[in-house]
């Protein structure tokens, strides 16, 4: 069988958990090794062709030269479509073409267009309203990335899902070791700066919590400049830092003591598992997502999930770090194990 993968979406520096969920399925795929069976193609955007043919030197990358939206509409439209007969198509961001006229198996990472619509630009939700439930309906399989995301897709358009996590390597926390001190105590924020992330109210909870603990550092980082973050008071030890690389992220969740993400919407949420990975105290909303992928591992912040709520889960956390918590994750990660995973996508794909 000869499948064609569509990964034009991954930009670097934009979008993350898409770009972190790809590069693990990725990962995983390639750990499977050679099949005379499957033939992949992964079809990437032309200025990042080097960077995955370096990183995955056993699959085969095809190069799209794409330029702005309207050239990835017509790639996916039509270009992909031309390009070659595959027996299957993978669109593993959410839509598929709504012109493709092919058999092809959808990913459906959430709908947060709905729900929050100030988190896009009139355009870009009205494309989103206009195909994403036609190009689920279309789909010959669609794979949810959580069972919130398949109760979304069912109560949105009355199709069935295959729930499938996203990919996510278990062994980070063994990445450069950082040798702690005790003189401050360290709380990470790895976000996007979306309404839904929340981000103001956990900065103005962190600005609280250091009013009386003088001792603590907070650092936001995620996809998005300085300039962009919403609320900057200029405290000395609250650092809004954004965009870092992948090795710099992994020190910061190394040195950190507590990662805070209060999100109040997500369709899987990978700094859930990226804390969990680092066994580091996990502090997040008590939604739905957070409850099914981490369990009884975080210290939950209650509804309304608002700056004193916050305030109150950090104020446990910081208890807790000063003594020991044993906590066994092994059955919470192997949920995830990329291998897993590439295997699961491959069931799907064979048998749409």
């Amino acid at each position: 069988m000869r499948i064609a993968v569509d990964l034009t979406n991954y930009v670097e520096g934009r979008a993350i958990g898409y770009n972190t969920y790809a590069l693990n399925l990725l990962g995983g795929i390639s750990s499977l090794g050679y099949s005379d069976r499957i033939k992949y193609t992964f079809f990437v955007r032309s200025d990042h062709i080097l960077f995955f043919q370096n990183k995955f030197s056993g699959l085969n990358f095809k190069p799209v030269k794409i330029s702005n939206a309207v050239f990835k509409i017509i790639w996916q439209n039509f270009g992909l479509s031309l390009i070659s007969n595959f027996d299957i198509y993978l669109f593993t961001a959410n839509f598929a073409p709504y012109f493709f006229g092919k058999k092809y198996v959808l990913v459906i990472h959430d709908l947060n267009f709905i729900k929050f619509p100030e988190n896009f630009g009139f355009f870009s939700r009205l494309y989103r309203i206009l195909f994403i439930k036609k190009s689920i309906l279309a789909a010959a399989e669609v794979i949810a990335i959580s069972n919130v995301v398949a109760n979304e897709v069912f109560h949105y358009s009355g199709r069935n899902s295959t729930v499938i996590y996203n990919p996510v390597p278990i062994n980070v926390k063994n990445f450069n070791e950082s040798k702690k001190t005790a003189s401050s105590l360290k709380i990470l924020i790895p976000s996007s700066i979306g309404f839904h992330k929340n981000i103001i109210n956990a900065y103005l909870a962190c600005q609280k919590i250091i009013e009386n603990n003088k001792n603590i550092e907070v650092k936001f980082i995620g996809n998005w400049d300085k300039s962009e973050f919403p609320i900057n008071k200029g405290i000395d030890c609250i650092k809004t830092i954004g965009f870092i690389d992948l090795n710099a992220k992994l020190l910061a969740f190394n040195e950190a003591d507590i990662i805070l993400y209060p999100s109040i919407y997500e369709g899987f949420g990978l700094p859930y598992i990226e804390a969990i990975s680092h066994e580091k105290l996990l502090v997040c909303s008590k939604i739905p997502i957070a409850m099914e992928i981490a369990g009884k591992y975080p210290i939950y912040i209650d509804p309304p999930f608002g700056e004193e709520q916050i305030v109150n889960a950090l104020l446990q956390a910081i208890l807790i770090s000063k003594t020991c918590r044993a906590f066994t994750v092994t059955h919470i990660l192997k949920k995830f194990d990329p291998k897993k995973i590439a295997r699961n996508y491959q069931g799907v794909l064979l048998n749409a």
